[in-house]
């Protein structure tokens, strides 16, 4: 068994047999992988919710009649050029009704 005080740096434990130091690496290893799977399922979750954040801030405009990107721009509070970057558009290009625009 493994025991929190056979780790000080000041300990002068001394395994009493081969065996009791077999199992003391074993338990650190078991430790370690058990700690390294934690943490790669806390990064994977967090990732997901990540992912789901941005996906629940993403919001379309669809295009209607007389739209222009400044009208469109100034209702979403934010710039033409970052319509445009969002969408791989230019500043000229002719907005079809109908079209769905990313805004966010």
């Amino acid at each position: 068994m493994l025991k929190k005080k056979y780790l000080n740096a000041g300990s002068k434990y001394v395994p009493e047999s081969e065996q009791e130091e077999i199992d003391i690496i074993e338990g650190d290893e078991q430790e370690r992988q058990e700690a390294i799977r934690k943490a790669e399922e806390a990064k994977k979750a967090a990732a997901k919710a990540k992912a789901k954040k941005a996906a629940a801030a993403t919001q379309y405009h669809t295009i209607r009649k007389g739209d222009t990107l400044g009208a469109i721009a100034r209702r979403y509070h934010t710039t033409v050029r970052n319509l445009c970057r969002l969408n791989g558009i230019s500043e000229k290009t002719v907005l079809r009704p109908g079209r769905k625009l990313r805004v966010r």
